[in-house]
């Protein structure tokens, strides 16, 4: 949560949402989102991945959308990286080369490592807020034991037409 309170992008929206644990992590949420009003606490039973991702993409309101895990730390300055002038409309931070691509053109650098999990995963992309709020059928898969996050990918890869990818 630390990496996600210091980026520098100014209209960030910070959803934490407990899935139910039975841990200290509800009581840690709430220390949080009282010292820092850019955070929106979300507890509910658990649900498993799938459905707690869903909920969060359901309860968000910011331009860009960007999953990060309980285990996961984001580099100083990530959320600087939608900037109008890229007319972005997803960011990958992986393997593709850096630089703007139609979606033949990602498609086609996806297919370099069809084995890759970076573009299975989405902790290393920014989505588009409006396209996901645009079509009901971009979700996380709930019926699904594995590759929630491919699903999620290649439902939103239907609708975005312009893709940047970052050098990390």
């Amino acid at each position: 949560v630390e990496s996600i309170r210091r980026q520098t992008y100014p209209n960030l929206e910070i959803l934490l949402l407990n899935d139910g644990s039975q841990d200290v992590s509800l009581e840690v949420c709430k220390m949080y989102a009282n010292v820092d009003p850019r955070i929106v606490l979300i507890d509910k039973a658990n649900s498993g991945v799938a459905a707690t991702r869903n909920m969060g993409l359901r309860e968000a309101r910011d331009k860009y959308l960007q999953f990060v895990d309980a285990d996961d730390t984001i580099q100083p300055y990530a959320e600087d990286a939608p900037r109008p002038e890229r007319l972005t409309k997803v960011q990958t931070y992986g393997f593709l080369m850096e630089g703007p691509m139609t979606k033949e053109e990602f498609a086609a650098g996806l297919m370099q490592e069809p084995a890759s999990f970076y573009y299975g995963v989405m902790w290393n992309k920014l989505y588009r807020g409006d396209i996901v709020r645009a079509h009901d059928d971009i979700i996380c898969a709930e019926d699904m034991d594995w590759s929630e996050d491919l699903y999620f990918n290649l439902s939103y890869i239907r609708y975005a037409e312009k893709f940047y990818a970052l050098s990390t």
